[in-house]
Formats: C-alpha cells, sequence, structure tokens
C-alpha cells in the first residue's frame, strides 16, 4: 500500500507541469549506507557501522525558486555485528546480520542560496532536503552446519524474539515506513551538468531492522515450539566461548526496544539537468579594477 502510494504521488508530481516552460533534473548517485542500532560497535546514537556500497538515482522537477520536488529509488545493503563492538557483554553476546534494502520514495529540497545569496558568488548551490520512503529489508544471519557449510539464514520467519507464539507479538513487517532528512550541496561542471554531494539519515518506525529488540526466548522454549533453527540464531553466545549452546532464560536482555534502529545514506551523484527555466550557478571571480589603478598610473606620469 505504502509503496503503491508513493508511486502515483510521483508520477502525479513529476508529469503534471509543462516541461518546456520548466527545470527537470535527473541524478545518480553512488555512496555507502550506515546502520545504527541493536547491534552498532556502541550504544551511541552516533555510533554506525562500516558503510556498504549503495547507488540511488532521482528525477526532479523545480517548483520555484525555493522548492523543488524529487522522486528518488535506492538500494544497497545494511550491516551490523557484535564482532566489531570493543564492549565486552556486546562481543559476547555475538550476534550479527545482513539485509538487503530497497528504497523508494518522494522528498523535497529546500533551496538555501535563496536565502543566503552570498552563496551564489562561490558557484555552490546549498539545499536542505526531506521527505518520506517506503523501504524493504530482510535481515539475515550465518551459520554454519555440521559439515561446515555455511547456510544464509532469513530470520524474520523464525520468531527469534517469540514473534507468532502465544503471548508473544506478531512477527515484524518487512516493509515500513522511514523519513529521510538531510543536506546537500552541488557544483556547476559541465553544460547541464552537475557534481553534487548529499549526506541523509533516515529515521525508522522499527526497531527489528537488525532483528534484534526485547528478549530472549530460551533454547528450550523454542525447540519446543518447533523452532531448533531459531533456537540456534537468537542465541549465539556458545559460538563465542566455543562451548556448547548456553542457555538463557526468557525475558532476559537481548536489546533495546526503547530506540528504534537507524540508517544513513551518503553519496555523490551527477546530475543532468534540462528545460527552459535551468540557469547554471557558476562560480564568479571578481573583475580587476581598471578604475583603481588608472589614476596610479596618471599621477606617476605627471611626476615624470
Amino acid at each position: 500500500m505504502y509503496l503503491r502510494l508513493i508511486t502515483i504521488l510521483s508520477f502525479y508530481l513529476l508529469t503534471s507541469c509543462n516541461i518546456d516552460a520548466q527545470e527537470y533534473e535527473f541524478r545518480f548517485y553512488l555512496g555507502a549506507n550506515y546502520y545504527q542500532g541493536d547491534l552498532s560497535p556502541t550504544t551511541s546514537k552516533f555510533s554506525y557501522s562500516q558503510g556498504q556500497v549503495a547507488w540511488a538515482s532521482m528525477v526532479g522537477y523545480k517548483l520555484n525558486d525555493v522548492f523543488k520536488v524529487n522522486a528518488k529509488f535506492m538500494t544497497g545493503k545494511l550491516v551490523g555485528r557484535d564482532s566489531d563492538s570493543k564492549n565486552l557483554a556486546r562481543k559476547r553476546r555475538n550476534l550479527s546480520f545482513e539485509s538487503p534494502l530497497f528504497e523508494v520514495g518522494i522528498n523535497t529540497e529546500v533551496n538555501i542560496n535563496h536565502f543566503l545569496k552570498r552563496l551564489n558568488k562561490y558557484g555552490v548551490n546549498i539545499y536542505y532536503t526531506i521527505g518520506i520512503n517506503v523501504f524493504k529489508f530482510s535481515p539475515k544471519a550465518f551459520l554454519r552446519n555440521e559439515f561446515g557449510d555455511v547456510n544464509i539464514i532469513n530470520l524474520q520467519p523464525l520468531g527469534t524474539e517469540g514473534q507468532g507464539l502465544p503471548g508473544f507479538d506478531e512477527k515484524y513487517s518487512l516493509t515500513q515506513i522511514n523519513i529521510p532528512f538531510g543536506i546537500g550541496l552541488r557544483f556547476h561542471l559541465f553544460d547541464k551538468i552537475e557534481l553534487g554531494i548529499e549526506i541523509a539519515p533516515r529515521i525508522t518506525f522499527t526497531d527489528y531492522i537488525d532483528d534484534v529488540s526485547g528478549t530472549y526466548v530460551s533454547n528450550d522454549e523454542l525447540i519446543a515450539a518447533n523452532r531448533p533453527v531459531a533456537a540456534l540464531v537468537s542465541n549465539r553466545i556458545g559460538e563465542y566461548l566455543g562451548s556448547s549452546p548456553v542457555d538463557v532464560s526468557t525475558g532476559s536482555v537481548r536489546g533495546n526496544p526503547k530506540n528504534n534502529d537507524w540508517y544513513f545514506f551518503s553519496g555523490v551523484y551527477l546530475s543532468y539537468n534540462w528545460g527552459t527555466g535551468y540557469k547554471p550557478l557558476k562560480f564568479k571571480t571578481s573583475p580587476i579594477d581598471q578604475d583603481a589603478s588608472e589614476p596610479q598610473e596618471t599621477e606617476q606620469e605627471e611626476k615624470q
């Protein structure tokens, strides 16, 4: 439902205007996604995982000198590992995840130059961006079997924190919405071509991008519910200790449900602009003040 709504709004906004008298833009981004959540290196909101390669594309339409509206698609992946933490308790928890990421949405850019016109002389456009996205994710873990082969395990269907069992929450949705916000700047390169940089965190409304949020369910309880694989991947303390599985009682702390997961995209892009409304902003150099030098030459001539 979210995806259909975003698609309809994007199509309407980008096709309802007269191209002959307006300004349009296409961008291609290359950058990285950074995850922040229960499997970040530290508990700080500013502790992010290692960046993972991502790319994006965007089609935009300039509404006026202040606002531009864009339809954007982005894909990449997110990764988090307790092994990256310096905290011994987190290392001992020994959880990890990897998730593909697909995102589509619309956002608005606010032209900061309109309010700080002095920026124009430097040939740089600075903008603030905010919008709404629909994104899909699917956390996975890697599990080595008795033959030494590594299997990729989809975590959401397993209900690693008891989801779907009597007395527990339903399984979380793999399609969610987020609010992207951030800042960017762009420079004129060639005719109709610009180079830009953008950094935009995403506020999400889920704590399960990493499949970790609340509390453990004991191995015995998961096995009794016919979830032996869930028991193996939800509690991996024994792997860290090099021992048999360590039983943890149901209700023991596994994650922090009070803080939702975040991620942010940072990247560079090339944009192609078209439409009669496009006017590239170029760096302006101050002309040499010939009037100031001429009197000096005249004065020297008079002395001679």
